[in-house]
């Protein structure tokens, strides 16, 4: 009786039926399996793309930056190998600002931008590349022995190319269609931090070249703000008045330039909106200066501040 179950005769159609059940559940566990996998993939690269979205708002580090995305790219992506290969416009070449994956020598190499490799081609032509088996076109050069499929993307910023997103995968065909959105994605991130970085580098060299030119005047210029208070004073300036620049900052302009009220200098600069010129004592050892004092105007034609030049009568 214990082992009855082994004659216990049954119906083909009952032996269907629970194969036919085994077969939708072992599906069913797959494709949860799959929409597991999907689901880890997608918050993967959504991480990467906040992370790269969220790093526009710092251009500290710009270097590092970029050879996080590779890496992120290359570890949790599970591509091969991966660059941020930016143009020079001086010699019109492609070197590596950021890398993962590749030999200590690759980081090293320039391209020509009319060479005859991908990476080449897709600066020049602006064009997404896809090679899903790189034994079969000629443009890869060879880097990595072991890659089988190859996917560059052009950095852009609005027309201009400015660089190109190199990724190379292990497996042939290893991109979708889904895998080459995301990483266009990326791609545009980057180029946003690259250019983002660049005009914070013009802005603080322009700032820094500003600046040397400002304080190597010999004249002694103040700007003060709609308040009348100062907030930039060059090196000539400070010396006039024997004050280092951040005890003069913030300081008022009657209290610096007292002789100023005695010809309505400031207050004829927001009544007229134009340049006033008079002759004031300044300093303790009240020295004749010539003072011309030129208003700041602003979008609705408002003065919002003004600056004054003195200059010494000989």
């Amino acid at each position: 009786l214990l082992f009855s179950y082994i004659i216990k005769p049954y119906k083909l159609a009952d032996v269907r039926l629970t194969i036919a059940r085994a077969l939708e559940n072992y599906e069913l566990s797959q494709e949860i399996l799959r929409l597991r996998q999907d689901w880890q993939k997608t918050a993967k690269e959504t991480a990467t793309l906040l992370e790269s979205g969220s790093a526009l708002s710092s251009v500290s580090d710009v270097p590092h930056i970029l050879d996080r995305i590779v890496k992120t790219l290359c570890k949790d992506f599970g591509y091969q190998a991966c660059s941020i290969e930016l143009i020079n416009k001086n010699s019109w070449e492609l070197f590596i600002k950021a890398s993962a994956g590749f030999p200590d020598e690759i980081k090293q190499r320039l391209l020509p931008i009319e060479g005859t490799g991908v990476v080449s081609y897709v600066a020049r032509t602006g064009k997404i590349t896809y090679l899903s088996d790189v034994s079969k076109d000629e443009r890869y050069v060879v880097e990595n022995p072991s890659t089988q499929s190859q996917l560059a993307i052009p950095l852009r910023v609005g027309e201009e190319i400015i660089g190109v997103l190199n990724i190379e995968s292990a497996r042939l065909d290893g991109f979708s269609e889904r895998d080459i959105f995301i990483l266009s994605s990326i791609a545009d991130k980057a180029a946003a931090i690259v250019q983002q970085a660049h005009l914070f580098d013009l802005v603080a060299r322009g700032k820094s070249e500003w600046e040397t030119a400002f304080d190597a005047i010999s004249d002694s210029i103040f700007i003060f703000d709609r308040k009348k208070r100062l907030i930039r004073v060059n090196t000539a300036g400070s010396k006039l008045l024997k004050q280092r620049f951040d005890l003069l900052l913030g300081q008022y302009c009657h209290s610096l330039f007292p002789d100023e009220e005695r010809v309505n200098l400031i207050k004829r600069v927001f009544e007229e909106q134009q340049r006033v010129s008079e002759k004031i004592i300044v300093g303790e050892e009240e020295i004749l200066m010539q003072a011309m004092a030129d208003p700041i105007l602003d979008e609705k034609k408002e003065v919002s501040g003004y600056v004054i030049t003195l200059r010494e009568i000989t």
